[in-house]
């Protein structure tokens, strides 16, 4: 359960705010919980807006990978509804159970190349440590300056997301559930 109530979109007036939903609802098929509480607050909402818009923008880095770095992160700080919502995305872009599964123990898998599980320990560095320049320059050495950024930019944003859903009670919404129901028969 929620610990504060999401706003009826019905009664949503702020242009702000109809702006933020009717984008969500293009990008997700619907507006998630999380939008619905924090637009109680309409800078909140613009806010969420912006970075969704941020997030979606096209990337240096591959969008499977990122989604993998945000999923890690999610998973880091026990952020049900983010791993739920990112399971979901990965698995409909083709991961694997099996890469979802290791991705926690990635640098003994034998599914990820280098380079992902270079992006993943960085990862874990930022969220649970810190980077040492060690770490950095191996990441500089391995990605471009732009995905290197891409990369502290979405640790950074999904660690704002993991903390603000945790902290509310958000619970999954099913995206995994979906995900992975629609490739089986019937579904």
């Amino acid at each position: 359960m929620t610990r504060l109530p999401g706003v009826n979109p019905e009664e949503i007036e702020d242009e702000r705010v109809l702006a933020a939903f009717a984008a969500m609802d293009e990008r997700m098929g619907g507006i998630t919980e999380n939008l619905r509480i924090l637009a109680h607050k309409p800078e909140y909402a613009e806010l969420i807006h912006s970075v969704s818009d941020a997030i979606d923008a096209p990337t240096e880095i591959d969008p499977v990978l990122k989604q993998m770095v945000e999923l890690k992160v999610a998973r880091l700080h026990g952020c049900e509804y983010s791993i739920d919502l990112l399971e979901g995305c990965l698995l409909e872009k083709g991961v694997s159970d099996d890469e979802l599964r290791e991705l926690d123990f990635h640098r003994d898998s034998t599914l990820f190349e280098d380079r992902i599980k270079l992006a993943l320990t960085f990862t874990e560095k930022m969220v649970l440590d810190a980077v040492d320049d060690e770490l950095f320059h191996a990441v500089r050495g391995a990605f471009t300056l732009q995905e290197t950024l891409e990369l502290v930019v979405s640790v950074a944003l999904e660690s704002f997301y993991a903390l603000v859903n945790r902290t509310l009670g958000l619970q999954p919404q099913g995206f995994r559930q979906r995900a992975a129901g629609a490739g089986e028969p019937g579904q």
